[in-house]
């Protein structure tokens, strides 16, 4: 008689006809155990499963050919996917994920919950879903904040750039050294569309410091032709 070894003994996702092993679905912090699902749902001898939800049993959907057990354990998969969209959603607001995008997400999870089909403790996943609207309310109010502040912080930055500008379009002519005046007008140029941008300012302050800006150039540009004309005159 041969030995088998550990590792040949057949197993159910290797006999004949068994189905394939299911991938894995990422569980939430505690994971939901059959008896849990028994607590929250039923199936009736058609196999028709029902959720208890504030005091009724709502139908769910059938699993014919199949155990109470696996019926249960079906719809019950169904809640946990669902809840580890909620618990992946507290995460990203806890992180400061944009309001906008998380809002639209949690549409789609209450959707999920609205069609009543799984077996789950649902009454508490609505309580944690209505607690991520006020979250994300306040991430929104957060993000109105921030994007306030950083339209300022990106005005006093345009506004340096524009003084600097004309600082070195107010130097004297006669005592201005070109190339590095230049030099410093073209990087303060480059610097300027970087901003814009990065930031974009409302249109009327936009509009305004990109006039001071354009003519901080134009002076700094005609004293050169000036100075160079003169210059071409008197070696005449």
């Amino acid at each position: 008689m041969t030995d088998q070894k550990p590792d040949d003994q057949p197993t159910p996702a290797k006999l004949p006809g068994a189905p394939a092993t299911p991938k894995p679905v990422a569980p939430p912090a505690a994971s939901r155990s059959l008896d849990e699902a028994k607590r929250h749902g039923t199936v009736a001898e058609d196999g028709h499963v029902y959720v208890t939800y504030q005091g009724e049993q709502l139908p769910v959907g059938a699993f014919p050919e199949a155990s109470a057990d696996e019926a249960l354990t079906y719809f019950a998969r169904k809640f946990t996917e669902v809840e580890t969209q909620v618990s992946l959603l507290e995460n990203r607001i806890a992180q400061g994920a944009d309001a906008d995008a998380a809002r639209k997400n949690l549409d789609h999870v209450r959707e999920q919950l609205a069609a009543r089909t799984m077996v789950g403790d649902i009454a508490d996943l609505e309580r944690r879903v209505h607690q991520l609207e006020e979250k994300i309310a306040d991430r929104a109010e957060a993000q109105q904040v921030e994007a306030e502040e950083a339209k300022r912080r990106a005005e006093t930055e345009r506004e340096a750039i524009v003084k600097a500008a004309e600082e070195v379009a107010a130097q004297d002519p006669s005592q201005t050294h070109w190339k590095n005046s230049s030099a410093r007008m073209s990087d303060l140029f480059d610097t300027w569309k970087v901003a814009q941008k990065q930031t974009r300012l409302p249109k009327q302050v936009e509009d305004a410091l990109w006039k001071r800006f354009r003519t901080a150039r134009t002076v700094f540009d005609k004293n050169r032709r000036c100075l160079l004309y003169t210059s071409d005159a008197a070696d005449e």
